[in-house]
């Protein structure tokens, strides 16, 4: 009886070549890998051991590739690993029935994969490969909080601390969030604004260095900016005003590192920094950005610690949100009747917005942002009692503003909660995560930003 073998293929030495000038022209080696059916551990191999080689003049060797089969098989297990990111980076649910069916979905885009039924020893494998944890697999996750996550949490900070040699004044979390910068409660009759835009939140630890606000939005040439010399924010526009890898990037160089660099003047220090973000599907590698500065380093949580526990969504954004809407309806309660509060809201530009909102960073405590980082938060902190509390509180605000004295707690409630239905990048469907891996660019965003405002010093303070 024959033995059937697997069919080698081999890299040749232009192919190498090719692979080296990707790498030297600063491809991330998960792309490289994926275009060459390679594994991300020969990329690297191929980048060092060619380097020399070449310096010598010497060839370079052809190397094994793997198989059709097992490059389609290895897409589909890229294409399952981002899906279940996105997921995890939503803090929505993932049980091991969903995770089979998404994966016998997937492969339906390569139909000649042999056999693919999604088994419980395929699983079992996938779960190995990639770290992710049973508890998360096999059984839902809460939407609220869990004391079991955020020990979690915890003890990986401790590690990537003792790991980098850093206090927690050198260590900074960041996320994106949605506003709707215009809306009111729902009321009879009103019309309706939904003008959204995205900002990007970043601080430290301490909450002694808040990094100025990025604000995400649409419309390349704001009119109200006309006149305006220095924004207290920094603005950028994307056609869809959401976050992705390229302008995550921009203002990884553009915004946070030169923000770090002045406060390390002021504070006459120069100290190693540590960011922490999310494994959202867009994010770039830690290589893309530990490229940029030495002193700075980005790490990812595992994508078992849902987004949920992190500092941002443990009160800092929240505490952004409100006090923005707390300061943008006390402006209009100051109106004499409701026809002068639909002007003012009509009036209201985005110029205003952005230093209103600029304000309310300003205005979140440093308490605050510490509590949102410490070993003692409970589950009393996320109690549907406090939450109401804070609720009722808005509401109280809201009925001063005129045509708003009856307005009603449900109604505040889904005010607030609008904006943290979805996070402030662009969620995808299981298409398009397939589409992306077997087919990704390095597509260039559309964003644009004025140069000089980049170059502006950041103002200390401004008025709402």
């Amino acid at each position: 009886m024959s033995i059937k073998r697997r069919k080698i293929l081999y890299l040749d030495q232009d192919e190498r070549l090719e692979i080296t000038n990707w790498l030297n022209a600063r491809t991330s080696v998960a792309i490289v890998a994926r275009e060459f059916g390679i594994s991300e551990a020969t990329v690297r191999r191929i980048g060092r051991e060619d380097k020399k080689l070449l310096k010598l003049g010497l060839k370079v060797k052809p190397i094994h590739k793997r198989s059709s089969q097992q490059k389609k098989r290895l897409l589909l297990d890229e294409c399952l690993l981002l899906w279940y990111k996105q997921r995890r980076a939503l803090s929505e649910s993932v049980v091991s029935a969903i995770i089979k069916d998404t994966a016998r979905s997937m492969s339906e885009t390569w139909p000649e994969l042999e056999e693919f039924s999604g088994t419980n020893a395929w699983f079992s494998r996938f779960r190995n490969r990639h770290g992710i944890k049973v508890k998360y697999a096999l059984r839902n996750v809460k939407s609220f909080w869990n004391s079991e996550d955020h020990q979690e949490f915890q003890t990986h900070l401790a590690e990537l601390k003792k790991e980098h040699g850093v206090e927690d004044h050198q260590v900074y979390d960041a996320d994106e969030i949605e506003v709707y910068w215009r809306l009111l409660p729902n009321k009879l009759g009103q019309k309706v604004y939904e003008d959204k835009v995205t900002v990007m939140v970043c601080t430290n630890a301490t909450g002694t260095h808040k990094v100025p606000l990025l604000v995400i939005g649409s419309e390349k040439n704001p009119k109200c900016f006309e006149g305006v010399s220095k924004l207290p924010v920094y603005y950028v526009a994307q056609k869809d005003a959401l976050m992705d890898r390229e302008l995550l990037l921009y203002w990884y160089e553009n915004v946070f590192l030169p923000s770090v660099r002045e406060y390390h003047s002021e504070t006459q220090k120069t100290e190693k920094v540590l960011l922490i973000m999310d494994t959202a599907p867009f994010r770039p590698t830690k290589a893309d950005f530990d490229s940029f500065e030495p002193m700075s380093t980005v790490e990812f949580f595992p994508q078992n610690i849902p987004s949920i526990i992190h500092p941002m969504s443990c009160g800092i954004t929240k505490d952004l949100r409100v006090i923005y809407k707390e300061l943008f309806v006390k402006n209009l309660s100051k109106a004499k009747n409701e026809m002068l509060v639909e002007a003012m809201v009509e009036n209201y530009s985005f110029v205003d917005f952005c230093f209103l909102i600029a304000s309310a960073w300003e205005a979140v405590k440093e308490e605050n942002i510490t509590h949102a980082w410490s070993k003692n938060l409970s589950e009393s902190d996320f109690s549907q009692d406090r939450i109401k509390q804070e609720r009722e509180q808005l509401m109280r605000v809201v009925q001063q503003i005129p045509g708003y004295e009856r307005a009603f707690l449900d109604g505040v409630i889904s005010w607030v909660h609008k904006e943290t239905i979805r996070p402030g990048w662009k969620v995808m469907t299981n298409d398009e995560i397939v589409k992306i891996v077997t087919g990704y660019s390095n597509e260039t965003s559309d964003f644009i930003c004025k140069e000089s405002e980049m170059k502006e010093e950041i103002s200390d303070s401004t008025d709402g």
